[in-house]
């Protein structure tokens, strides 16, 4: 957590975190700013439903020294009732809104967990599926995401 403007940590959340991709960039430029700035540390807490990718995200954590920074859990998006609302900094979500069957129950759960003060920030990452006007490459990309990268994801997974 880097101390923000308050004396307080920051806290990012980091939904749909798979093998903890993202919560690792995070943390590793937390731990950059925390060498260049007085801050003090950051907290990055990766939540995912999948056991098989916790585990893998766990084991490269283990391996890069991040276990003070990143935490992983397991979890879901549409119920996130193990976080304090107004919790969170940030939160971020890269390729995962689309494996959500209720997108605004997710959105609203990532709502009530962040911070209410004008300065937290939401990212998410997402493929976007061209339109049926695109052509033979828009619709080789839909062919792309409708089925290869879902397989992927699944084998991944286990």
């Amino acid at each position: 957590e880097n101390e923000n403007s308050n004396g307080s940590t920051s806290k990012i959340l980091d939904l749909a975190t798979g093998t903890a991709d993202v919560a690792i960039l995070l943390a590793n430029a937390a731990r950059e700013a925390s060498v260049a700035t007085t801050a003090s540390r950051t907290q990055v807490l990766g939540v995912d439903p999948s056991q098989n990718m916790i585990s893998v995200g766990r084991d490269k954590i283990r391996e890069r020294n991040l276990e003070e920074i990143v935490t992983l859990d397991i979890g879901d998006a549409r119920n996130l009732v193990d976080l304090q609302t107004n919790d969170f900094d940030a939160a971020t979500m890269s390729f995962g809104i689309r494996n959500v069957p209720e997108k605004e129950k997710a959105l609203c759960e990532i709502w009530r967990v962040m911070k209410k003060d004008g300065r937290s920030k939401l990212g998410i990452l997402e493929f976007s599926e061209p339109g049926p006007d695109t052509g033979i490459l828009g619709s080789v990309a839909r062919l792309f995401i409708r089925h290869i990268v879902p397989v992927m994801g699944a084998a991944l997974s286990g």
